[in-house]
């Protein structure tokens, strides 16, 4: 299993992961990503604020980018 670093930008301030988690393959990195955004968002909702333009980096043990998940693509906004 490879290590990687779930790094979260929310609205510019960079919240690194240096611990990261091991994942068997890149769709259990995808779920985690989706997991992490969801949570953090139901956190900014029960302060009344919820901000789609932050996102998840994802970055493999070399460092590299593997995977990007825009907040606004944890979820599906309806009834506007």
């Amino acid at each position: 299993m490879a290590r990687y670093h779930f790094h979260i930008d929310e609205c510019g301030t960079i919240i690194t992961d240096d611990e990261g988690l091991k994942k068997p393959d890149m769709e259990s990195v995808r779920h985690e990503a989706l997991m992490s955004a969801r949570e953090i968002m139901c956190g900014e909702m029960k302060r009344g604020k919820l901000c789609l333009s932050c996102h998840i980096e994802v970055q493999d043990e070399a460092g590299h980018v593997v995977y990007i998940l825009p907040f606004k693509q944890a979820v599906e906004v309806t009834g506007i």
